[in-house]
């Protein structure tokens, strides 16, 4: 006999179907985060390159 303890295997099957639901929506929204971190680091990087080429340039006249 069942004691009434646990899950079902339908409440399984129902938070299952609630997590992969939360995982379509917050995914795409990460990876988005994600590319646009890199494209400021890139900005952020170019702009150090070109600050340190000009120093260079300042500094040993040529």
């Amino acid at each position: 006999m069942l004691t009434g303890r646990g899950f079902t295997l339908v409440e399984f099957m129902i938070v299952v179907l609630i997590l992969g639901a939360l995982a379509v929506i917050a995914i795409p929204r990460i990876m988005a985060g994600t590319s646009t971190a890199k494209a400021n680091t890139y900005g952020t990087n170019t702009d150090l390159i070109n600050r340190q080429i000009e120093l260079y340039y300042s500094n040993t006249g040529s």
